[in-house]
């Protein structure tokens, strides 16, 4: 009975991984795919939070925000030690609002484009109102094959 209760598991566990709406960076030739932060003028806003996309990655606002419009791209912060996160920066018409930032949940190799300047050991910024001065390099995820049917076969009852 335990081991039909782990069978189960195992599978509803594949299963979810293989219909999850997140989006995996895959490297397919062993090239090095690029991804900037979203244009201004896809940046959409629901209630207090802003949300943007671009590349297939889904990004959205760290804070709630009053600004009403986001007016320009200011630039974007990485974090980490050889990969980290990335804060896409937009700032509002209303200079007196805060910036507008924009994340998600994907790490990035730490930039190395004449661009992004280090602002300390951990930290490198790039100034820039247009995102695609500000190249982004994910860290590729390692292709798996997933076929429900081979595991199945692997695991024996």
């Amino acid at each position: 009975m335990l081991k039909n209760t782990l069978y189960f598991i195992l599978i509803a566990s594949l299963v979810y991984a293989a219909n999850s709406d997140d989006i995996a960076i895959h490297d397919d030739n062993i090239t090095t795919k690029i991804i900037y932060c979203p244009q201004v003028n896809s940046l959409t806003k629901y209630e207090l939070a802003w949300f943007g996309k671009s590349n297939l990655i889904k990004w959205k606002s760290t804070e709630p925000s009053l600004s009403e419009d986001a007016a320009t791209f200011s630039g974007a912060q990485w974090d980490g030690i050889q990969v980290g996160s990335i804060s896409c920066v937009y700032q509002s018409s209303d200079v007196l609002s805060f910036p507008i930032v924009l994340k998600n949940n994907h790490m990035f190799k730490q930039p190395h484009n004449t661009n992004w300047t280090a602002d300390n050991n951990d930290t490198y910024i790039c100034r820039s109102n247009n995102p695609k001065d500000c190249p982004l390099y994910p860290k590729i995820e390692q292709q798996v094959e997933f076929n429900i049917h081979k595991i199945m076969k692997q695991i024996k009852p």
